[in-house]
């Protein structure tokens, strides 16, 4: 990993993307996490800005240039995150992204879209984010997850001829098949019936071989309490549709996205703790705890198996807790540490720049707007002077 100029690292810098990825060396940061302006729903008012081109096609063509050079300067093992949203062709009121990330766009004057340039039929949805995604795909990306952003409270629409929007996508991609991803980091809570479930050996109890008579590998782990008992404790795997409700801004920035949006790509993409000298990631630390039942007399006497002694199957009956008990290094630098880099090429609001901090993360970043550029720096002056006191 060739490191990061150390006057790019936590900053904000005022270019042109292009301008500034070239600044960047190569394989120097972890994880991309960006939303670049959606295609010709608002005019920022900048020279040189990106969203305003003249076709569908010329847009997606800009996009696959921008993020072939996030991917000269993102780490082999890195991902990229891609928020995008849709529009339709000739939408006199500028809707396509149902809310939320471009809310106050939707009635805005500056939009510049008309059927002449997109070149298709008046309604017709763009289908932007997936002709981007598979325009990356060609270009060599590989696609991992096209996460559903679900909005329950979307912008209402006066539309009486189709469903109201109230979703945009959230692609991840990334440069190899092998990549750091760290499951654990955002795995959630099993829900209730779930947990009930495991518990009863529920599944177990189902006919669920294979058609060629071999036994379902689920049938004997669910058999095993040992195995649904650290199931229970290490929380499911979050799923590919995040309900996250559109937020505003106190400056009013119509670009932002929320900060709740893109924790969990930070939290799985980019790395706490990584080499100073080769910048690989270190690996999550777990620790199995078994913790004994103190009274089994609670328990419904309906389970199978309990037995006076508090045991269960002939395991004894309790709970596991899983924790973390820190890092190791997956390298041989012998080096210190240092926090993994998120770079956001498109910052708007540096709702990303924000959240690496608060999750202590470095970032790296730009933006074309200047006043967008002091509206960032003023929103992570706080954390950046907390930062620089340890």
């Amino acid at each position: 990993m060739t490191p990061l100029p150390a006057d790019l690292r936590n900053a904000i810098v005022c270019a042109d993307v292009f301008d500034y990825l070239l600044r960047l060396p190569e394989d120097c940061v972890h994880t991309c996490i960006t939303s670049p302006p959606y295609f010709r729903l608002r005019d920022y008012k900048v020279a040189g800005q990106i969203g305003l081109e003249e076709t569908v096609d010329d847009y997606v063509a800009m996009m696959v240039e921008v993020f072939r050079e996030v991917r000269r300067v993102l780490r082999d093992d890195g991902t990229l995150w891609l928020n995008l949203g849709d529009s339709f062709a000739n939408d006199a009121k500028w809707r396509g992204s149902a809310g939320g990330k471009r809310a106050k766009a939707l009635h805005g004057a500056d939009a510049t879209r008309d059927r002449a340039r997109s070149g298709f039929a008046r309604k017709q949805l763009l289908m932007i984010p997936h002709r981007v995604a598979l325009a990356l795909q060609a270009d060599g990306w590989i696609v991992r997850s096209d996460i559903v952003w679900s909005k329950p409270s979307p912008m209402p629409e006066s539309v009486k001829d189709r469903p109201s929007r109230a979703h945009e996508y959230v692609f991840l991609l990334s440069k190899r098949p092998d990549y750091y991803y760290d499951i654990d980091a955002t795995r959630r809570t099993h829900s209730p019936a779930t947990t009930q479930r495991y518990r009863r050996g529920y599944f177990a109890e189902r006919d669920r071989g294979h058609v060629d008579g071999r036994a379902d590998n689920s049938v004997r782990w669910m058999n095993d309490p040992e195995a649904k008992a650290e199931a229970i404790a290490r929380g499911a795997n979050i799923t590919d549709v995040w309900t996250v409700n559109p937020t505003r801004f106190a400056e009013a920035h119509f670009a932002t996205f929320p900060a709740k949006l893109i924790r969990p790509a930070i939290l799985a993409g980019c790395p706490s703790q990584c080499c100073a000298v080769c910048g690989a990631p270190y690996r999550r630390l777990t620790e199995r705890q078994f913790i004994p039942q103190a009274d089994v007399s609670a328990e419904r006497v309906a389970y199978r198996g309990k037995v006076a002694e508090g045991k269960w199957q002939g395991y004894p009956r309790g709970s596991i807790v899983i924790r973390t008990t820190g890092f190791e290094p997956t390298c041989t630098c012998r080096a210190g540490t240092t926090p993994g880099i998120v770079l956001d090429p498109f910052m708007g609001a540096a709702t990303t720049a924000h959240e690496a901090l608060r999750l202590q993360r470095d970032f790296a970043g730009c933006e074309l707007n200047p006043v967008y550029v002091e509206m960032g720096l003023r929103r992570i002056s706080g954390l950046l002077s907390q930062m620089r006191l340890f």
